[in-house]
């Protein structure tokens, strides 16, 4: 996402100009087009100067405020709000927000600006009357301005190809294993995990998948395949009924005898749908005796030598505790609220002030809130009429239920933000200049973003359209989003996307990434 011009925001407004994962595609080609033509005219200042407004924003945006090349990536969303977990449907829209509001005007007027376009802390304004909240958001910096990489390879469970997944997707009934909340999920890729074995041991597995999106059976047919093992084509919503959950079980075997047992989720061939899902796995010793029922209660779990709760990676295999800061400044006599809404199991601590999601630390206020209140799926809290701000840190990543935490000092926080932005993040800066500042500002906004939005994945560089749903390796990015890194001087980083896509060519010389569906441009677009 990049915002409209802070010198522009009292004549245009907010005029935002969003790149939704659906459209980035196209967004990142117009933006190629844009640097080329600018290229062109950049030392032209004489001649009338015209206004460049934005008048096609959609509604609905987002903005990172991750690190570049960042395993965890928070979001900031039109509102202002954090936005967390995110599913293979709906798309692309959280299914937690956290989110600053008035007590007594659900619907303000919203304008959203970046300062610095090369520094990604948004500011929000929200204004009702005489009433008026801004709200400020950013990510706390790791200690030492460094990124520790999510995995080392050692790990008893290793995912490949992609990290997309989130947490209570699935709403099973009361008694299933909560494993089945969340979801692992891939978008025109299969999901595939390795197991650490015993070097050509023999295991009996079960594979759980539930099904919360789609509306009908026969939508979404999986191949479900177990090293060893025969492959298995099932239908996650068999009988019509969302978010019913299903145990499929397989005597599985480390045939290559490499010591590792490879679990997979594939789209079957003749699926109306590409993207695939997966919940959980369970490994039990060889001749376990067990039933789909056993799994699907819980009551297997303790017989199980690993239970994994599918699409948790984030979570489960996280270096270091993660923290997003929103501090809201208010104006007028409307009361501050903090809404969370979300699927994950809410509750305020009114001893120390704290969410938690069952009983893990989630979200600090300071100062704490006086009271909470719930409606749906949402917790409110509150604080007394006249209460100037507010700040919430937002956890993710490494948190334990035993976490001594204390509240950022959020002045300090946010220089370190600014200084790391401005003089150590490692994406070029300043190579692409033109005369006029709101251009500038989309530039320089532009090319943040592509830098955020790329992982680091199985060892290479993938750069991808988008931080949630799209978030996997995607060839033709090498050629749209790389056109532009080279445009700035970023030759290494684009030669290390190459060379992690060379490995996904066929002996026949063709390069396949998205499964089942061929996709003609793959190869054209790479070479």
């Amino acid at each position: 996402m990049i915002v409209g011009c802070p010198q522009e925001k009292d004549s245009v407004r907010v005029h935002l100009l969003k790149l939704t994962e659906g459209k980035l595609l196209i967004a990142r080609v117009l933006f190629c087009f844009l640097v080329v033509g600018m290229s062109f005219h950049a030392g032209r200042a004489d001649g009338p100067s015209t206004a460049i407004g934005f008048p096609y924003s959609p509604a609905r945006h987002m903005s990172a405020i991750c690190l570049p090349d960042d395993w965890h990536k928070p979001l900031i969303t039109q509102n202002g709000g954090l936005a967390y977990d995110f599913g293979p449907g709906p798309y692309a829209q959280p299914l937690t927000e956290v989110t600053f509001g008035f007590g007594d005007h659900p619907s303000p007027a919203i304008s959203q600006f970046f300062t610095d376009a090369r520094i990604p802390i948004p500011m929000t304004v929200l204004v009702a009357g005489d009433d008026t909240i801004r709200v400020e958001g950013f990510s706390i910096i790791p200690p030492g301005d460094s990124l520790p990489s999510l995995s080392t390879g050692q790990e008893s469970v290793i995912r490949l190809g992609g990290l997309n997944g989130t947490r209570n997707w699935a709403m099973p009934p009361v008694g299933t294993d909560s494993i089945f909340r969340s979801v692992a999920w891939g978008a025109n890729r299969p999901i595939r995990y390795k197991v650490k074995v015993a070097a050509g041991s023999r295991k009996r597995v079960a594979l759980g998948v539930c099904e919360s999106y789609k509306p009908r059976a026969g939508m979404r047919l999986l191949s479900l395949q177990v090293e060893g093992a025969p492959h298995r084509t099932v239908d996650p919503m068999a009988d019509g009924v969302a978010n019913r959950p299903y145990v499929f079980l397989f005597d599985g075997e480390d045939a290559n005898a490499d010591g590792y047992l490879n679990i997979e989720s594939h789209a079957a061939a003749d699926s109306p749908d590409p993207n695939v899902i997966l919940n959980g796995f369970w490994v039990f010793p060889q001749g376990t005796p067990l039933t789909a029922e056993e799994v699907l209660s819980g009551k297997a779990a303790d017989r199980a030598e690993l239970a994994w709760e599918c699409g948790r990676e984030l979570d489960l295999r996280a270096p270091l505790m993660r923290m997003e800061v929103l501090h809201a400044s208010a104006a007028g006599r409307a009361p501050i609220v903090l809404h969370i809404r979300s699927r994950r199991n809410l509750t305020l601590d009114a001893e120390s002030g704290r969410v938690q999601v069952d009983g893990v630390p989630f979200c600090l206020t300071s100062p704490s809130a006086i009271r909470s209140s719930r409606q749906g799926d949402t917790l409110t809290l509150h604080w007394p009429d006249g209460t100037g701000s507010v700040t919430a840190v937002v956890l993710g990543g490494k948190v334990g239920k035993d976490h001594r935490l204390v509240m950022p000092d959020l002045p300090a926080e946010r220089e370190r933000v600014i200084r790391y932005w401005t003089q150590h993040a490692p994406l070029p800066q300043g190579e692409i200049q033109v005369p006029d500042p709101r251009l500038q500002y989309l530039i320089n906004a532009s090319t943040r973003n592509i830098y955020q939005i790329r992982d680091i994945v199985d060892g290479g560089v993938q750069f991808q359209p988008g931080p949630t749903v799209y978030r996997g390796l995607w060839l033709g990015d090498v050629l749209i989003s790389g056109g532009v890194c080279l445009m700035l001087g970023d030759t290494a980083g684009v030669r290390n996307a190459l060379e992690h896509g060379m490995a996904f060519q066929a002996p026949s010389g063709q390069f396949t990434v998205l499964r089942p569906s061929t996709s003609l441009m793959e190869t054209p677009t790479f070479l």
